[in-house]
């Protein structure tokens, strides 16, 4: 990882003398992540993002959203190692004073507010995606994976919006097609299971008929209920 804070990065901020400071001035940072977990029927997952009752948990074929991802996105695991994100973090903040001063040195006669106003706007970018990679070691049981995604220009027109509580939050909707059909628009799903709940097994013949109006092919996808006996209050 430090090969990358070290080498991929500086060369598209601070190697160009003739980057003018307010070039990067209005950057934002735009990655946007999918939160997944190893955890298949985890009582902790359920109590956490199943709704309380009649929850339902996908399970994706990792291997075919490997397969299927452009080079810019990534499937990763998350770092929950306390010591190994605090070196990542020093190791930021180390390049981040070097490439600063490097790039300040390259461009003589520039204001030192206005290339700080420019470099970390460009830089806070260009590492952004280091963020979703790490998590505090108390989240350890979820053992997450995430998709990271940057935004690009073409995502504008089919990105959706939902109003929520306290913002308006961006989605991407991301696609996932096989080699064999690059038109396709199913997803590469493999297992639903019909979480804890009073009437699983109802649940889980409307589920299948859900799957089958959206063309999924027969016996691609596993349904099943969860094992975790349902606890109403």
């Amino acid at each position: 990882m430090g090969g990358r804070i070290g080498i991929g990065i500086p060369g598209r901020i601070n190697r160009n003398p003739h980057l003018a400071p307010d070039r990067f001035s209005t950057s934002r940072n735009e990655w946007f992540v999918s939160c997944f977990s190893s955890k298949r029927d985890d009582l902790s997952q359920w109590r956490a993002y199943g709704g309380g009752e009649n929850g339902f948990a996908i399970g994706f074929d990792g291997a075919a959203i490997q397969q299927a991802s452009p080079l810019s996105r990534w499937l990763v695991p998350v770092s929950y190692d306390k010591a190994f994100n605090a070196e990542v973090a020093d190791k930021i903040a180390e390049a981040t004073i070097g490439f600063f001063l490097d790039g300040l040195s390259r461009r003589p006669g520039v204001d030192r507010q206005d290339w700080t106003s420019a470099f970390l706007a460009a830089w806070t970018n260009q590492i952004g995606y280091f963020a979703p990679l790490m998590k505090d070691p108390a989240f350890a049981a979820e053992d997450e994976w995430r998709i990271i995604h940057p935004l690009k220009e073409a995502d504008f027109e089919s990105m959706q919006y939902i109003q929520r509580a306290a913002l308006m939050s961006r989605h991407i909707p991301l696609g996932y097609p096989p080699p064999t059909d690059p038109n396709s628009t199913l997803l590469p799903i493999i297992e639903i299971i019909v979480g804890p709940g009073r009437h699983k097994e109802v649940s889980k013949i409307s589920v299948g008929d859900l799957i089958r109006t959206y063309r999924y092919p027969e016996g691609a996808c596993k349904l099943t209920c969860s094992e975790i006996p349902f606890q109403g209050v």
